[in-house]
Parts: C-alpha cells; sequence; structure tokens
C-alpha cells in the first residue's frame, strides 16, 4: 500500500513540475543521496523480489511518462540525436535482463534497472533538459554543491559523535556495518566509498565558484570528509583535485601562491589531527585489501575466456568469487560486469561512457565538469561501485548527461583573455 502511495504521489510529483524539469532532476538527485538502498523502506515500504527499487527510480520513471507525454518532441529529438548511444544500452540492458533471468539464481534485474537503467533515463532527461533550459546547468551544478555539502557535514558530524544519527537500524543490516572498531563514515550514502565518489567527483565543479572563501570551505568540508571515509584513492584523487582548482583559479601568482601555502599547512595540521588516523592505518597496513585486488585480478585474467561474450547474470561475480575463494568480490565494476553480462557487452557500456568523456567538448557550460567526468568515469573501476546498490550508477550518468548537453548546445568562442571553462550562465546563478 505505501509503494502505491509513493508511487501516486511520484506521479503527482511528475504533473505538477512538469514545467520545471530541472527542479524535478534536482529532487531526483536529493532523494538518490538522502535515501540510501538499505532503508528505501522508509519511504516505499517493506517490498522485495522485482518491486524492491529505490524510490528514486520510480521517479525517474513517472518524470520520463510524464515528460513523454507533454514535451514528447523534445525527448524524442535528445534520442535521435544520440540514436547510437540509446541503441548500445538498450542492447545492453537486453542482453543483461536475458542473462540474468536464465542464470542459476535470475535474480539481479533490480540491480540492473537501479544502476544501469534509472541512471541513464536520468541522463536522457538532464540532456533534454539543458537542451531548451540554458539555466538547468547552474541549477543542477548548484545542486550537487549543495549535497555534497551537507553529505560531507553529516559524515563529520557522524565521526564526531560515533554515531550513524540516520537510519542506524537499516544500516545495521549491513555486514560491512557490523565490522568490529568499525570507524568509517557515509553520510546518507550507501558506503563510506559512495561518499568518497560523490565528493570527489563534485569537487572539481567548485572551480567556478564565484567567491573564494566559498570555494576553500567547500573543498576543507569534502577534504576533511573524504579523510574520515578511509578511502585511499579518494584522498589523492581530492588532494589533485584541490591543485587543479587552485591553478584554475583566476587569482594573482601571489594568491595561488598563499593558497598552496595555506595547503601545504593546512595538511600537515590534517595529518596530525585523530580524524587522519584511520586512513593513515590504512596506507600503512590495507588489511589484505591489495593482495584481495591482486588475487581477484589474477582470477580474472586465468579465466577470461569463459566470459567473453556471455556472463553468469548479474550479482553472478559475488558468487563466482566466493565460489573461487576469493573471500572479496572482484573489486572492479568493469571486471564485474564482464563475468555478469560479458566482456563484449561489458566493454560496450563501458566504452560507450568512455566516448562521451573523449568526444565531449574542453569547454564546457559548467566549470570544472570535464575533470568531474573523468573521475566519474574511473573511480567506478577501483571497487564494486556499480556492482552494489548505491547512488553511483546515478551520479555517474548525471555528469555524462552534463557533459552530453554541453557537448549538444552550441557554445560561442570564448572572448579574448578569458578563461576556456568561464561561467556562461548569469553571475548571480552562482552558488554564493
Amino acid at each position: 500500500m505505501q509503494l502505491a502511495g509513493w508511487i501516486g504521489a511520484c506521479a503527482v510529483l511528475s504533473i505538477a513540475l512538469r514545467k520545471r524539469p530541472a527542479a524535478m532532476i534536482v529532487l531526483i538527485l536529493g532523494l538518490r543521496v538522502l535515501v540510501p538502498s538499505v532503508a528505501s523502506a522508509v519511504v516505499v515500504g517493506p517490498t522485495s523480489g522485482s518491486l524492491a527499487f529505490h524510490p528514486a527510480v520510480w521517479l525517474v520513471g513517472t518524470t520520463l511518462v510524464v515528460t513523454l507525454l507533454s514535451r514528447g518532441s523534445a525527448l524524442v529529438r535528445t534520442i535521435a540525436q544520440h540514436v547510437y548511444l540509446t541503441l548500445t544500452l538498450v542492447l545492453v540492458i537486453t542482453v543483461a535482463v536475458l542473462t540474468t533471468k536464465t542464470s542459476i539464481s535470475g535474480s539481479g534485474v533490480v540491480l540492473l534497472v537501479d544502476q544501469v537503467v534509472a541512471p541513464f533515463g536520468l541522463f536522457l532527461l538532464i540532456v533534454t533538459t539543458c537542451r531548451t533550459d540554458r539555466r538547468a546547468f547552474a541549477t543542477l551544478r548548484n545542486a550537487l554543491l549543495v549535497l555534497a555539502a551537507g553529505s560531507a557535514t553529516l559524515a563529520i558530524a557522524q565521526w564526531l559523535t560515533n554515531s550513524v544519527i540516520f537510519y542506524g537500524s537499516y544500516y545495521a543490516t549491513d555486514y560491512w556495518f557490523l565490522y568490529r572498531g568499525f570507524d568509517r563514515w557515509m553520510a546518507t550514502l550507501d558506503h563510506p566509498l559512495t561518499l568518497s565518489y560523490f565528493l570527489c567527483v563534485v569537487a572539481p565543479l567548485t572551480v567556478g565558484v564565484a567567491r573564494t572563501w566559498l570555494k576553500v570551505a567547500l573543498l576543507t568540508l569534502s577534504t576533511l570528509a573524504v579523510v574520515i571515509t578511509q578511502s585511499r584513492t579518494g584522498v589523492v584523487v581530492i588532494g589533485l583535485t584541490i591543485v587543479y582548482v587552485i591553478l584554475r583559479s583566476r587569482a594573482s601568482a601571489l594568491a595561488k601562491a598563499s593558497m598552496y601555502g595555506v595547503l601545504t599547512i593546512g595538511t600537515f595540521v590534517l595529518v596530525a589531527s585523530p580524524a587522519a588516523a584511520g586512513i593513515i592505518g590504512r596506507f600503512q597496513n590495507d588489511n589484505g585489501s591489495s593482495q584481495a585486488r591482486a588475487a581477484a585480478y589474477q582470477f580474472f585474467f586465468d579465466h577470461w575466456t569463459q566470459y567473453f561474450f556471455t556472463g553468469g547474470g548479474v550479482t553472478s561475480s559475488y558468487r563466482i568469487a566466493q565460489a573461487a575463494g576469493l573471500g572479496t568480490s572482484l573489486e572492479s565494476s568493469f571486471l564485474m560486469y564482464s563475468i555478469d553480462i560479458g566482456i563484449v557487452f561489458a566493454t560496450l557500456y563501458f566504452g560507450s561512457q568512455l566516448l562521451i568523456v573523449m568526444r565531449g567538448p574542453r569547454r564546457t557550460a559548467v566549470p570544472g565538469l570535464v575533470v568531474s567526468s573523468v573521475i566519474a568515469l574511473v573511480l567506478p573501476h577501483t571497487y564494486s561501485a556499480l556492482a552494489a546498490a548505491s547512488a553511483v550508477g546515478t551520479l555517474l550518468w548525471m555528469t555524462l548527461g552534463l557533459v552530453v548537453a554541453s557537448y549538444d548546445s552550441s557554445q560561442p568562442p570564448a572572448p579574448p583573455g578569458r578563461d576556456r571553462e568561464t561561467e556562461r550562465f548569469p553571475r548571480a546563478a552562482l552558488v554564493g
């Protein structure tokens, strides 16, 4: 009954906001970030089987239907303009569904919808919206920055209070959360690594924030939160992102040198603080994480011919890894999808994403988006990001949607002397 009520609410929202599609996309993004998959029952009630989708999936579905009915020509034009990408995704999804339904377990379609189908639907909505409303770029960028800042602040609060604060009873059902001495925090996302991914993807977008103090505050929050997640890759990425943001700043050489000085001092202070104890410990002793990854890669390269064209169905990589005695997943979204749906179709799926980033414009409607899209594309292949229920698929395709929308839009050449990534929407639209 609660699920039916939620679907009805989604339909009402989609109809009410049909003339404000950017606001609808912000609602979908906010829902995906603020409600972890494990706590979906809070919104949709207890569900299982083929209806156990994240609440945001239903909202994407009703929004697509309403968009097709109210602005069908715009949506169809987007699909036609990117027909090869659409056909590739339809092929991959069809193969994944057939492979999964004919597999031993027969389950995994819910995860496929959560990480591939709904995110691609959101991608189509973003491209369609941004092509018809240039202000949507600023709206979506600002929404990402606000949600990232809020998530980072909550993660810091969780670390300070040593409490998950929200959804405690739901997180308690996750095996990793029950580890003795667990001290990594995730805000309201599905896992600490998901929070690290989110913050690393959004951080480059701060290059377009007008006020220096706000830019510094956002980067400081994100850095501290990534350290709290204890993601080693995330710490490296956020550090490089800070260097990038300073380099792209319009400040004078002296101001940039001062910022680097502050960054150096801040790094020493952070390393000496209790917040960094966990990540330093992981660099010193990764508890077998690197060895597990090496074993996973070796297993894949020893058996890749078995999964060249067909796989064992979505989520089968977990079962196969367990049977092989690996003790962990294959720790790479590409390797896991290769075993799930076959190397050929995994390559088609991730190759299409790579092509979007490679063909994307060097000058975009959102400063920092090029770097953000590269991070969004690469990080999922350092762990099982897209092979588990999380917001990663949504965030990845949202970033790609902004890139494609920038590519579709006829950008006027930048005025002489202006940064090639200069903001192209009104200054008043900037965060801060």
